[in-house]
């Protein structure tokens, strides 16, 4: 019998030995938590250890062990709750569908964001505080016999990305081509982009696909089917016509590349294939100063950031701020420069188009112009936001010796280097989605 402190709902952290955590999505987003663990109050008779193996058991569908007592009470809402350390037996089963959508093994880090995403404030800070309580336990008890790591495939769902909905402008294009049984369970899987090679985010809802674009989140197409037998019948699509989103204008070449596009998603990728591509990958990111790492990012934009810092007449040396501007721009767009860039991603229709739209740039005036342009136009309004913060930030510590009276101009520039760094690697869309640079000029320095 286990000691655990006294509280109204009790549930289980499940654990890995690789440091995988067990989260579950309540049924439609019960109380606004879109990520959470198992939990509840035990029923008329249970203890404490046999409510929390029975919840888990239901709302996750693994049979599990207790290996000890996850620390603190954890007060949400409505109940107190604690919690004990497990580890499953076995696979999966069922789970009830009336409290649970999915499950997904996790790493901490990937925790922190999904649990993030819960709209309940109180039971966010409650989750995110359990979290780091699993994670300290974990890291303390290495002894501890934990099953391997389980990575079970999940569906794509439509806030795993951003998803911007179909405009207004779009054409309806008749289809007609049929999945098998095989490929309707596989299309039910979607697709979520995993580098910026993957030009395409793809989930079902019902028997409707939805295709965005990975850079941006426009949605291209809307694909509907119905059922077929033990599989599914393709009968039309609305498909984008908005030229700001989309500039394919054929209604023939968008029908046979729609066919073709669910054709490939359908596909399981053999395994040498899948370890080659994963080998060039871990060979790419090896390269030195590879600029699909966020720190590479980050140290180019502190550099660029350090330019704009006051000089010996208390302003920014312009020439210092216009040498940084130029160096950044070509580390960006040429080689030689003793960085590795990323293919397709460093290019005016990725990257050049990311920045177009994350620093306001004019499409129209940047149209048919290559990356140098467009990567030194977006620094350039960089720049000028830079020096706002700076100068804010000058303003605020003339005006007070107290730190606390000007940390919150510290904070926007710190926010501005984010978004900054964001921007280049093009995750800003996950990171601070629907956000540009004049959101947090109008944030700011309005």
């Amino acid at each position: 019998m286990w000691s655990i402190p006294k509280a109204s709902a009790y549930g289980g952290i499940l654990l890995t030995r690789g440091g995988r955590i067990l989260l579950r999505e309540p049924a439609n987003h019960y109380d606004g938590y879109v990520w959470t663990y198992a939990k509840g109050r035990p029923d008329p008779g249970e203890t404490p250890e046999q409510g929390g193996l029975r919840e888990v058991r239901e709302e996750t569908g693994y049979e599990a062990e207790v290996v000890d007592v996850l620390p603190g009470v954890f007060k949400g809402g409505t109940t107190t709750n604690a919690f004990f350390v497990m580890r499953h037996i076995g696979p999966p089963g069922r789970f009830d569908e009336r409290e649970t959508a999915s499950v997904r093994w996790v790493d901490f880090r990937q925790a922190e964001a999904l649990i993030g995403r819960t709209t309940n404030v109180i039971g966010r800070a409650r989750d995110l505080a359990i979290l780091v309580a699993a994670k300290a336990w974990f890291e303390a008890n290495q002894t501890v016999v934990l099953p391997d790591d389980e990575s079970l495939p999940f569906p794509a769902r439509s806030y795993d990305w951003k998803a911007e909905p179909l405009p207004p402008r779009h054409v309806v294009l008749r289809l007609d081509f049929v999945l098998s049984k095989a490929e309707a369970e596989r299309i039910r899987w979607g697709f979520i982009p995993e580098a910026m090679e993957d030009k395409w985010f793809s989930y079902l809802e019902g028997n409707t696909l939805f295709q965005h674009r990975s850079w941006t989140g426009h949605c291209i197409d809307r694909i509907h089917f119905i059922p077929e037998g033990e599989g599914l019948r393709a009968t039309h699509a609305e498909v984008n016509r908005d030229p700001e989103q989309y500039q394919g204008i054929d209604d023939q070449e968008d029908i046979r590349r729609i066919e073709s596009m669910v054709r490939d998603l359908v596909q399981v990728p053999e395994s040498p294939e899948a370890s080659t591509s994963l080998i060039e990958a871990i060979e790419l990111a090896s390269q030195p100063n590879y600029l699909g790492s966020p720190e590479t990012v980050a140290a180019l934009i502190q550099e660029f950031f350090t330019a704009h810092e006051p000089g010996p007449s208390g302003l920014p040396v312009w020439s210092a701020k216009q040498a940084a501007n130029q160096r950044l721009t070509r580390i960006m767009c040429e080689d030689g420069m003793g960085y590795t860039r990323m293919p397709g991603w460093h290019t005016e229709t990725a990257l050049g188009q990311n920045l177009i739209t994350a620093f306001n740039l004019d499409p129209g005036y940047c149209a048919g112009e290559d990356l140098t342009f467009l990567v030194s136009e977006a620094l350039a309004a960089l720049s000028m936001a830079v020096g706002a913060a700076v100068k804010a930030i000058g303003e605020a510590v003339a005006e007070s010796e107290n730190p606390e009276d000007h940390e919150e101009a510290e904070e926007a520039l710190q926010a501005l280097f984010n978004f900054a760094v964001w921007s280049f690697l093009g995750t800003q869309m996950v990171m601070a989605p629907e956000k540009s640079l004049k959101d947090l000029l109008s944030r700011h320095w309005a």
